[in-house]
């Protein structure tokens, strides 16, 4: 959460420090995940949580010990090669 500004430039220093929480984090143990869905619930959530609305929700943070085991965690999951989907030019 933060005060809003016109010119957004504390948009990407907030993805900043949520990108350093998250590398900390995981140094730590622990697993993360960056919720960009608060951003489209950020009324209601600002009514529940009492927050003022000259303030701006950026994101949310899940933080939690990871369960290697876990099904989400052993799930899966069939991607494109990243190969097929980049190209590089010179």
């Amino acid at each position: 959460m933060t005060h809003k500004r016109e010119d957004n430039q504390y948009l990407l220093s907030t993805a900043t420090a949520i990108e350093n929480f998250l590398l900390a984090a995981a140094a730590k143990g622990l697993g993360t995940c960056w919720l960009t869905v608060v951003v489209v619930c950020q009324k209601e959530l600002k009514e529940h949580l009492g927050i003022s609305a000259e303030k701006d929700i950026v994101a949310g943070i899940a933080v939690g010990y990871p369960v290697e085991d876990s099904a989400f965690n052993t799930f899966e999951r069939s991607r494109v090669p990243v190969e097929k989907i980049t190209s590089w030019l010179d």
